[in-house]
C-alpha cells in the first residue's frame, strides 16, 4: 500500500467498513447518552447507528431534514446535539442524488 507509517484498514466493501467504523465509535464511547443520524443518511450508516444504539442500551435520534430543501442543515442537528450525545452520524453527500448538506 506503501504508506510509510500511520493506519489503514480493509473490508468486503464500503457497506461493511462503515458499518464497522459506526460500531467501534458507538463502542468506544462512555456509557448512557444517545446516538444521533438523521432523515438522510446512508443507508449503511443508519442501519449501522441504528443497530449499536440498541447494543448498546442508548437512543437512536432521527434529526429531521429541512422540508422546503431536503436537506439536514446545521441548524437542525444543533437542537438535537447535548453533552448526552455520544456519536452523531452527519451525510455531508448523498450518493443517491449528489445534494451536499450545509452543516457547518
Amino acid at each position: 500500500f506503501n504508506a510509510p507509517d500511520g493506519q489503514f484498514f480493509v473490508g468486503e466493501s464500503g457497506t461493511e467498513l462503515l458499518f464497522r467504523m459506526v460500531r467501534t465509535a458507538v463502542m468506544a464511547a462512555p456509557e448512557g447518552g444517545v446516538v444521533l443520524g438523521s432523515s438522510v443518511e446512508h443507508p449503511a450508516s443508519r442501519s449501522a447507528a441504528k443497530h449499536w444504539a440498541k447494543a448498546t442500551n442508548r437512543p437512536y435520534i432521527s434529526v429531521l431534514h429541512n422540508q422546503e430543501t431536503g436537506a439536514v442543515e446545521a441548524a437542525n442537528y444543533a437542537a438535537h446535539v447535548t453533552p448526552d450525545t455520544r456519536v452523531a452520524t452527519i451525510l455531508h453527500t448523498s450518493p443517491v442524488t449528489g445534494m451536499g448538506m450545509d452543516v457547518a
